[in-house]
């Protein structure tokens, strides 16, 4: 029987490795202990066992079968990290870019799988599954099993994410963009505004599309000035420390390639 992977990266090492410095490794500012350290990216937004179903007594329900969702999701981005690889080629030195329909789906889809597989998620799925049109019976809360209710979640998301319009944002020369263990900054409803860095060096961002004949496949690419990304990365840390809980495991980290950037947005929070 295979070995059971018991940590399990609730942000993907395939998005994590595009924050990273020269050394391969990124800075993390931890709102808890308030230090800024190096690390490796195996070593964060992980979380033991967090994709094995159990029952309440803590038993498997699957003996033959640990890791199954753990290793679909492996299956999920091996098949994405080629794409945004492509994605990020294809934004360099350009003011637009088309995107079909199915690069329009793909995105939409990735933004609501790193929304429902986050742990914040699960904790507060039985709470908040009627905004999903999702009514969980007892057995499903006492089984923990939010990993049921995700197909249902990522279409409502998806749906929402679809009636706005994609642009790209390109990060001041003279700055990065930051990402967190809550890698994407939403609002209600979704398609008013969605915000996801890609890289350090760019970001996307769904709006409310401004008139109906807007070409929602043609995209631009913004250059941003050095204010505008500092206000970006403010947003996502200040999102991070209003719902900062110190019994979750996530919730707690903002990453970056540059630590004097990330020294800067600590200064804020003393």
């Amino acid at each position: 029987m295979a070995k059971l992977i018991k940590k399990q990266h609730y942000v993907p090492r395939m998005v994590l490795r595009r924050f990273c410095d020269a050394d391969g490794k990124i800075w993390e500012f931890n709102l808890n202990s308030q230090k800024i350290t190096k690390r490796r990216i195996e070593e964060l937004c992980a979380s033991n066992l967090l994709y094995e179903i159990r029952d309440e007594d803590g038993k498997f329900f699957y003996p033959d079968g640990k890791n199954c969702f753990e290793k679909g999701l492996g299956r999920i981005e091996n098949e994405y990290s080629p794409f945004f690889d492509d994605l990020l080629k294809r934004l360099q030195n350009k003011n637009l870019v088309d995107l079909s329909e199915n690069d329009i789906g793909l995105i939409n889809f990735w933004i609501a799988l790193l929304l429902l597989r986050n742990p914040l998620v699960k904790a507060a799925m039985p709470f908040v599954s009627k905004d999903f049109n999702i009514y969980i019976n007892d057995d499903l809360k006492k089984s923990y099993n939010f990993i049921s209710l995700m197909p249902k979640g990522i279409e409502w998301i998806s749906k929402g994410l679809r009636r706005g319009h994609i642009r790209f944002l390109k990060a001041s020369p003279y700055r990065a963009f930051v990402i967190t263990d809550i890698p994407i900054w939403i609002g209600n409803p979704i398609y008013k505004y969605c915000y996801m860095p890609l890289s350090s060096e760019y970001a996307l961002e769904i709006k409310e599309t401004k008139t109906i004949l807007e070409n929602c496949n043609r995209c631009e690419i913004i250059q941003l000035s050095s204010k505008e990304t500092d206000d970006l990365n403010v947003m996502m840390f200040l999102s991070m420390r209003s719902i900062k809980v110190s019994e979750f495991e996530c919730g707690n980290s903002v990453m970056s390639n540059d630590e004097f950037l990330l020294k800067g947005l600590a200064a804020r929070s003393i």
